[in-house]
C-alpha cells in the first residue's frame, strides 16, 4: 500500500487550493458572462476584449508584487489577502452599473489571480513532505481547472436568468 500524506498536511494543502478554484473560477466565468454582457450594454469587441483582458492585466502586477510581499510577510497571509482581494473583486463585479466599474473589478480579480498563482504552489511545496510534494502541488492546478468547470456549469446554468452574469 502506497504512503499518504498526513491527514492535516492534506486538510491544510485542501484549503489552500481553494486560491487555485478561485482562480480557475474568475478566469472562466467571464466566458458565460461576457454573452449576456455584450448585449445589455451594447458593447464593441474592443471593450469586451478589455473586459477579458483586465484580469490579466492584474494578475501581471499580483504575480509581480506577491514574491516580494511572500518573502516578508509569509505565504499564509499573502494566500490569506489575496482570499480577500477576490471577494472584494467579486462585490465590485457584482455591483458594477457600468462598463469602467465592470472593468475596476475585473482587474482586481486579476491581482488575486496572480498573487494565487504565484504564492499557492509554493506554500503547498514547502508545507508538503518531500515525497509527497510533487502529488500535492498537482492538486493546485486541479482546482483552477475545476474553477473553471464550475465557472462554465455556473455560466450555462444562469444563462436564462435575468442579470445571471451577476
Amino acid at each position: 500500500m502506497a504512503a499518504r500524506p498526513p491527514r492535516f498536511v492534506f486538510f491544510v494543502v485542501f484549503c489552500i487550493t481553494i486560491g487555485g478554484l478561485l482562480f480557475g473560477y474568475d478566469t472562466g466565468v467571464v466566458s458565460g458572462a461576457l454573452v449576456v454582457i455584450k448585449d445589455e450594454w451594447d458593447l464593441s469587441s474592443t471593450q469586451q476584449e478589455f473586459i477579458v483582458g483586465g484580469t490579466t492585466l492584474g494578475a501581471i502586477a499580483g504575480g509581480l508584487f506577491s514574491g516580494y510581499f511572500a518573502d516578508r510577510w509569509g505565504r499564509r497571509v499573502i494566500t490569506f489577502l489575496a482570499s480577500l482581494v477576490f471577494i472584494l473583486g467579486a462585490l465590485i463585479m457584482t455591483f458594477a452599473k457600468d462598463y469602467a466599474v465592470l472593468i475596476g473589478g475585473r482587474v482586481v480579480v486579476g491581482l488575486a489571480v496572480g498573487a494565487a498563482s504565484m504564492v499557492v504552489p509554493i506554500y503547498i511545496g514547502e508545507l508538503a513532505p518531500k515525497e509527497f510534494c510533487g502529488r500535492l502541488v498537482t492538486l493546485n492546478v486541479l482546482a483552477i481547472t475545476g474553477g473553471q468547470l464550475i465557472a462554465y456549469l455556473v455560466s450555462w446554468g444562469l444563462t436564462d436568468v435575468h442579470n445571471g452574469w451577476r
